[in-house]
C-alpha cells in the first residue's frame, strides 16, 4: 500500500540481496533474509547496484552484473603496506581484523589486516571486493516514496 510502480528518483527500494563474485561464489548474504532499504539516487554501499534497480517493481527478481570498474575498482598494490607490529597500538591483530588510522590531516584510513610477514603485519587499504566483477542477486519487496523513510527523502546535491 502506498507504493509506487517502479524504482527511480524519489523512491526508496526495499530488497533482499546476495552479493556474489563474477564466478558465482557468494561474498555476502547478510541481506538475503533481512530486508535492506536503499534510497534511490543517493550514496550506496554497493556501487553499481542502483543503475540495475532502476525500473524494477515490487516482486521483480534480477541478477545485476557490475564489472569491477563500476563496482569497487581494480586492486591497487600501492594501498598495501607492511608495518612493524611493535609500532601498532594493538599488537594482537590477526588477518581479517580492521585497523583504523587517524592521519595527521584529521582524516581516517581503514585497513584490513591481510597477513603477517615476520615481525610485520600486512595492512590493505583496498576495499575487500576491489578487483572483482560482482553480481547482485536481488528480489524487490517494495518501492515506496522516499519521504516515507525519515532522512531518505533528500536528494544528493
Amino acid at each position: 500500500m502506498g507504493g509506487v510502480s517502479v524504482a527511480g528518483p524519489g523512491t526508496a527500494v526495499t530488497i533482499l540481496l546476495t552479493v556474489a563474485d563474477g564466478e558465482g561464489r557468494v561474498l555476502d548474504d547478510l541481506h538475503a533474509r533481512t530486508p535492506l532499504v536503499l534510497p534511490f539516487g543517493r550514496g550506496c554501499a554497493f556501487p553499481g547496484l542502483m543503475a540495475g534497480l532502476s525500473g524494477l517493481a515490487a516482486g521483480d527478481e534480477a541478477d545485476i552484473f557490475v564489472p569491477r570498474e563500476r563496482a569497487f575498482g581494480e586492486r591497487r598494490p600501492e594501498r598495501v603496506i607492511r608495518v612493524r607490529i611493535s609500532e601498532l597500538p594493538d599488537r594482537d591483530m590477526r588477518p581479517g581484523d580492521t585497523y583504523r588510522y587517524k592521519s595527521p590531516d584529521g582524516g581516517e584510513r581503514v585497513y584490513t589486516v591481510s597477513g603477517r610477514v615476520g615481525d610485520r603485519l600486512v595492512l590493505d587499504e583496498n576495499p575487500p571486493w576491489a578487483g572483482m566483477d560482482l553480481v547482485y542477486k536481488v528480489r524487490v519487496l517494495s518501492v515506496d516514496p522516499a519521504r516515507r523513510f525519515p532522512g531518505l527523502d533528500r536528494t544528493n546535491p
